[in-house]
């Protein structure tokens, strides 16, 4: 299919281009300017001239049948006193040359002329064409929109012109500098998209490389505190990977995104590089507010991302934030959002009923499961169920057979889900308030702006509140110069007092191995909603039976504890950028900016002395003394703190030169040099005895090994001291440069380079000048005299090769070694462990990228598109080889690897009605794969269990997809008994070991494919009618499959993890025939049965789905509202966001998306409203 469509595609566009319409006239004694206007409604020109220029023209009588433009164009200006200019697709039209034209009266007539022109918002437009009427003089706007033109007469015409913009004819009256204001074309407002790429801002139709910019308005479709979840849907690029995460967690970070695929195996560095404002990000992007965002740009290739070096191996993002112009009356923008999701319906997904649960209980009591658990004899008095106390009060005589009966059947109508949609969950609230304030004099331009959050997330106990601010701030004290300063400050506060999410670990009752979940019919509170008591850590009956004076109340309520949690997180972000930018002479600019970053992270966990985990402390370690009982750890509440700190210093002094040269050749060039210096530091402790209102506390002993209460918890133990200290400094210095060359607008060349070198780095790789590099050309075809297409009327050839890299920041060029306290050692001395060894060839990982690009447009934008193809081959990747083993360790991380990514991307714009009411269409579709190439590591003795993985984690396996899904093939389950079987060889088999140890390259596996979607992308609709606007989008995920959580009954039994599947289960001789969930044995004969089964191929699904993400409706006006002449514009909007699947490969209930983090229930749907104001 790729082939084909590689092959097709280019091919058709280029016989449209050969059989496009012509232009048909018949006009007699008609004015030229008619005969313009009937030519632009046949084609895609456009005429620029003056009203005096067609001064003498005379009337036009001619007739045609499909004559092509240019022929046209000979015919129509021939007997005409006119000349003309086709530029693109404009045509520009002036007066014939005179003998006074080409002789002017003398030198005092002439001057030269230098200007700036700007678009409406204050901004330089790039790359326009100014020309002089009535000759072939013209040159191109420079980066600042600056231009000179030398000997110009001092009453000449002038024509300026761009794509996107109106064209304007300015007439001079002596001055030496104008200011030229384009204004947007109605018809091509869309075309107007500069690209960011954090060095540089350059017109698209200028770039070689793969990019996508995201506007504020399509930014603001969306609604979400985050920056990155708005991305989500609205990126035709970014692939959002969710299967870390849980419905309740929606919250998107850096490590959940990925552009086009994988270029390291190194889960931890695999996330895109944000730039803000130019320069990289590293705090929280949490601290960056969505309505301080002006564009987002995505560099997805290497000739658009390279220029980042060895930091830009998983493409870049750069995030460019509002500013003011100058020249701008003040303008005030009130933004206000309120989202409402709805809480998350536990009843969806498939669970286990109390009763089944119960009647397990049972069978393993009976078959003597928990007769260590309840021996009066065992020490740790490891909590058990209320079932299993019930039972066990039975066994010992101390209540009848009947009565037992009679509690564990009330126990079996309680389902703990009713308990937590009730007292655990509620409906997430999200108030978002935020103001800006913009403007400019002639020579300052400010914005302003703050921003208040507040969020109620879905777990009770849990909310966020979030404060931004933020001033950007410019001002020309001397012509050519412009200081720039700036200063975000973001500070959130985030509590989480909740528990956990529904079956979370969080949620056990029993944490000493092996843990046990959480029991389907536990009771959380009474009828009248007073919290109960469940178990946690030992048995109830034991807790209550304890009558010792001085010991803390030993109940836990898990209702008191979310109401008594004092857990807080707080973050301080502190940006400050400044810059001075200086322009030397025409086309050559100075820059130097700074960056200062400085973000603070204080996390503090306090447990008061009525927490459940204050009392239990206290308790555990107290001890007889005679006849008092004496507490180790004093009465007081625990409070464990922790700081993390980031410092981030970046200075970069850049410079900036373009120059247009004979009218049709035109040079960009930057060069820049850049030093940075980041620090994180982190430390941690607990402090005990704690007072809250006095600030006080105590000390206790740390390496003593006490003997604890009663022998609980194996009898000994050490009081935790939580303690630790990490430091991390990454230092680079950096050279660049990059370089454009244009040609008549048509053709362009780019190519940079970059050299990085790093504290990280060996002092091989320092020591030689390896730089980062890409190459690029476009070609635009329709710019060509050859090119005669009206139906296809911009048609564009891109290609570009190069590289960047991956800075693997957990390694370094020496010794590694980590530090750990006595306690932590057997003869209680402290000692060190070594991560890693010493490696002075320690280099970056390097991708190399090859990507080639068609663009092209339909007559009236009808349907604009882009197709592209890439391949990408990284090297170098960390990754363990063997060492020599008398070092003392076997492997190590080192440059070792190699991995091949390639695939193609279509976007596709569509104007399907284009009258009073408008409908547009935008569709995107990605594909991407991926394989590891090499590595130094030896498949052989590799079995199969060691290749089947559930597909969360990298595989890496020579030939094969890092995230592919390998499973057991499965043979059905035997009708004897229900036992899963498989292959060895061609024989069927219920030997499980040996199933498990069968050599991975000879093994008969079944490969399903990737566990992330290969295909994806998005198909938005948007219909306007006057001042509404209804936008519906649709997200699809392809080509990917899901390693479901089948039944294991030996986490059931001994940990009690609920398996929704048991009802489903072989009972008896012929069940095999309708089901594959195997029989439910005990006691378990083999321990690798479950294993085998649930890495088998019954328990994989394709995870293929579309969804409708969300539909937005809103209505703008932009004039004075309801007589206010202070407010110019008004927008209202309603949303309805994550609103479930329209079509599934799966029959089975499941979020394939969420399902690999074991998720158990759908992603809420929710539903917003806003109101913006502009006055």
């Amino acid at each position: 299919m790729k082939k084909f469509l590689a092959l097709t595609i280019p091919g058709m566009l280029l016989m449209l281009t050969t059989a496009a319409q012509y232009i048909s006239l018949s006009v007699k004694e008609q004015p030229i300017s008619i005969v313009f206007r009937e030519i632009e409604k046949q084609t895609d020109y456009r005429f620029v001239y003056v009203m005096d220029a067609l001064e003498g023209a005379q009337p036009v009588s001619l007739k045609t049948d499909r004559m092509p433009i240019l022929d046209l164009l000979k015919k129509l200006f021939g007997p005409q006193p006119l000349r003309y200019e086709v530029s693109g697709k404009t045509i520009i039209v002036n007066k014939r040359k005179t003998e006074n034209d080409t002789n002017p009266a003398g030198s005092n007539d002439l001057l030269d002329l230098k200007g700036k022109v700007l678009n409406e918002k204050g901004d330089p437009v790039i790359g326009a064409t100014v020309a002089v009427k009535g000759s072939e003089r013209s040159t191109a706007t420079t980066l600042d929109g600056s231009f000179t033109l030398r000997g110009v007469q001092k009453r000449a015409v002038i024509i300026v012109s761009n794509i996107g913009f109106e064209s304007r004819s300015i007439k001079l009256s002596g001055d030496a500098e104008i200011t030229v204001v384009l204004k947007l074309s109605p018809t091509e407002m869309k075309e107007v998209v500069v690209m960011n790429t954090g060095y540089q801002q350059l017109p698209k139709e200028r770039a070689t490389g793969s990019f996508e910019q995201i506007s504020e308005k399509k930014f603001n479709q969306r609604f979400s505190t985050g920056i990155l979840n708005r991305l989500e849907g609205l990126s035709s690029t970014i692939l959002m990977d969710r299967r870390f995460l849980s419905p309740g967690s929606y919250k998107l970070e850096k490590g959940n995104i990925s552009i086009r695929g994988l270029s390291t195996i190194t889960e931890t560095i695999k996330s895109p590089l944000i730039i803000v404002n130019n320069f990289p990000y590293e705090g929280d992007l949490e601290s960056i507010n969505p309505n301080d965002v002006e564009s987002i740009t995505v560099l997805r290739d290497a000739a658009a991302a390279s220029i980042w070096g060895a930091r830009a191996g998983n493409g870049v993002i750069v995030i460019t934030t509002k500013k003011g112009n100058y020249k701008q009356a003040a303008r005030v923008t009130v933004n206000s959002n309120l989202m409402v999701m709805n809480k998350p319906d536990l009843f969806y997904m498939p669970y286990m009923s109390s009763r089944d649960f119960i009647d397990v209980e049972r069978m393993l009591f009976a078959n003597g499961k928990y007769d260590n658990d309840i021996n009066p004899g065992n020490q740790m008095r490891p909590a058990i169920s209320p079932v299993i106390e019930i039972l066990a009060s039975q066994k010992n005589g101390s209540i009848t057979e009947e009565r037992a009966n009679q509690m564990i059947d009330s126990l079996s109508h309680f389902d703990v889900r009713n308990d937590f949609s009730k007292y655990v969950y509620r409906s997430a609230v999200t108030q978002q308030y935020a103001v800006n304030l913009s403007g400019g004099s002639q020579n300052m331009k400010y914005a302003l702006s703050a921003g208040f959050d507040k969020e109620l997330l879905t777990l009770i106990g849990n909310d966020t509140r979030r404060i931004t601010l933020r001033s950007d701030n410019a001002y020309m004290p001397a012509k050519n110069l412009e200081i720039h300063l700036a200063v975000n400050v973001a500070s959130a506060l985030y509590n989480n007092n909740a528990i956990g999410e529904f079956g979370s670990g969080a949620w056990n009752y029993f944490n000493q191995y092996p843990s046990k979940l959480l029991y389907p019919y536990a009771s959380l509170a009474d009828e009248e909603g007073r919290p109960r008591s469940i178990p946690r850590n030992y048995r109830m009956s034991y807790i209550n039976s304890l009558q010792v004076p001085g010991l803390l109340n030993w109940e836990y309520k898990p209702l008191d504890e979310i109401r008594l949690a004092d857990n807080a997180t707080k973050k301080l972000d502190l940006l400050l950028e400044a810059g001075i930018n200086y322009k030397i002479i025409d086309g050559l600019q100075l820059n130097v900016n700074f960056q200062h970053q400085v973000a603070n992270v204080n996390m503090d966990r306090h447990h008061s002395l009525e927490t459940y985990y204050a009392r239990n402390q206290i308790n555990l370690f107290s001890r007889w003394e005679g006849d008092k009982l004496v507490n180790r750890i004093p009465r007081g509440g625990i409070f464990f703190q922790s700081e993390g700190r980031v410092q981030s210093t970046v200075g970069r002094a850049q410079i900036n030169f373009q120059r247009t040269f004979k009218e049709k050749h035109q040079l960009v060039m930057l060069a820049a040099s850049e030093i940075k210096d980041a620090k994180e530091e982190s430390t941690s402790w607990t402090t005990y005895g704690y007072n809250k209102q006095t600030y006080s506390s105590a000390l206790v002993n740390y390496d003593t090994l006490y003997s604890l209460f009663d022998g609980l918890e194996y009898g000994m133990g050490r009081i935790l001291a939580n303690q630790g200290f990490t430091g991390f400094t990454n230092r680079f210095i950096s050279f660049l440069m990059n370089a454009s060359y244009i040609f008549d607008n048509r053709i362009t060349i780019t190519g940079s380079a970059r050299r990085d070198a790093s504290n990280l780095f060996g002092v091989e790789t320092n020591n030689r000048w390896q730089p980062l590099w890409s190459v690029g050309a476009s070609w635009e075809l329709s710019r060509e005299g050859f090119y005669r297409s009206d139906l296809i009327p911009f048609l564009k050839l891109r290609a570009t090769y190069g590289t960047r890299g991956n800075v693997n920041n957990q390694l370094s060029k020496i010794v590694t070694i980590v530090r750990e306290p006595a306690m932590f050692s057997p003869l209680n001395i402290p000692f060190a462990t070594i991560v890693s060894p010493s490696d002075p060839s320690l280099r970056w990982e390097t991708a190399a990228d090859l990507n080639l690009g068609l663009d092209f447009k339909l007559k009236n934008n009808r349907l604009t598109g882009t197709l592209e193809y890439f391949h990408r081959k990284a090297i170098d990747l960390v990754y363990h080889a063997l060492v020599d083993p008398s070092t003392g360790l076997s492997s190590v991380q080192k440059n070792s690897a190699s991995l091949s990514t390639k695939g193609w991307q279509v976007e596709l714009g569509s104007v399907v009605l284009n009258g009073p009411f408008q409908w547009t269409s935008s569709l995107a579709l990605n594909y991407t794969s991926s394989k590891i190439t090499d590595y130094q590591i030896d498949d052989k003795g590799r079995t199969a269990s060691g290749v089947i993985r559930s597909g969360v984690g990298l595989l890496m396996l020579r030939g094969k997809d890092p995230y592919g899904l390998f499973s057991f093939p499965f043979a059905g389950l035997d009708p004897e008994n229900g036992d899963p079987r498989g292959y060895i060889g061609d024989k069927i088999s219920k030997d499980y070991y040996a199933l498990l140890q069968q050599a991975a390259d000879t093994t008969r596996l079944v490969y399903h494919g990737s566990a992330i979607p290969r295909y994806y992308g998005n198909f938005l609709n948007t219909f306007s009618w006057k001042g509404f606007s209804l936008a519906v989008n649709v997200l699809y995920k392809l080509g990917f499959f899901v390693r479901k959580n089948g039944v294991t009954y030996e986490t059931l039994f001994d940990n009690g993890i609920i398996q929704p599947e048991m009802e489903k289960r072989w009972r008896q001789k012929g069940d095999e025939l309708f089901t594959n969930v195997p029989s439910m044995i005990y006691p378990i004969q083999d321990s690798y049965r479950d294993q085998f089964y649930n890495n088998s191929e019954a328990n994989v699904i394709r995870g293929d789905n579309i969804r409708l993400q969300y539909v937005r409706l809103s209505y703008q006006v932009n004039k004075p509202v309801f007589g206010a002449k202070f407010i110019q514009s008004l927008e209202l909007s309603c949303s309805a966001n994550d609103l479930g699947f329209i079509w599934r490969a799966s029959k089975d209930r499941l979020d394939p998306e969420f399902f690999g983090s074991e998720g158990r229930y759908l992603l809420p749907k929710n539903y917003t409203v806003g109101c913006r104001i502009t006055f």
